[in-house]
């Protein structure tokens, strides 16, 4: 008969095996105390050094490029002005022989520009209705005479005495030859034998 095996004991009713308390495994290992920081002095601020030309920058010097060789434009001339045109003098009034006087004749004209007027150029002539003729009443190309602007003057008969002491009297310009009118006459003023005004001409 075999012996009864030691373990079977465990298994039986009322058996209690003791075993002792294990001490507590704690799971987080030590950790080993960390070493103190070293402390360095703060360093010194460094010193904030300022550039005037961060501010005001030199402008940079672009060089002048250099001159063309070749030729040079001639500037061409100012045009000359042209020349003002001359106000001719113009016929305003003709009286041609009166019943008291045959020779009761003068033409009034008008120099309607602001400045004098030389009448070196200038001369009056007649053309009769019939032959168409014409005669010379009056030129002033040897009488170096001029007429101020905006003023009358008149060529006279010389025998017509009333009207030469009438402008006379009122200082009015006036020439006069012994050449006579007639109401068939045309009448023109000419300068430089080129009519600038007439009356039935």
């Amino acid at each position: 008969m075999s012996e009864p095996s030691p373990h079977n004991n465990l298994f039986k009713p009322g058996f209690e095996i003791s075993v002792p308390a294990a001490s507590p495994v704690s799971l987080v290992p030590t950790s080993s105390p960390l070493p103190s920081a070293e402390v360095f002095p703060s360093p010194s601020p460094l010193p904030v050094i300022v550039s005037y030309s961060d501010f005001s920058p030199t402008p940079s010097v672009i060089p002048s490029p250099s001159p063309e060789t070749g030729l040079v434009p001639t500037p061409l001339p100012s045009p000359s002005p042209e020349p003002t045109p001359l106000a001719h003098p113009s016929i305003t009034q003709i009286q041609s022989g009166l019943e008291a006087s045959a020779n009761a004749d003068f033409i009034q004209m008008y120099n309607s520009g602001n400045n004098p007027l030389d009448l070196t150029d200038y001369k009056l002539v007649k053309k009769t209705a019939g032959s168409g003729n014409e005669y010379s009443i009056k030129s002033w190309k040897n009488d170096q005479a001029s007429v101020p602007g905006q003023t009358y003057f008149y060529w006279v008969n010389s025998g017509y005495t009333d009207k030469i002491n009438e402008l006379t009297t009122q200082e009015v310009l006036f020439f006069t030859t012994t050449a006579t009118i007639t109401e068939t006459n045309g009448i023109a003023l000419k300068y430089q034998d080129v009519v600038v005004d007439s009356k039935q001409w």
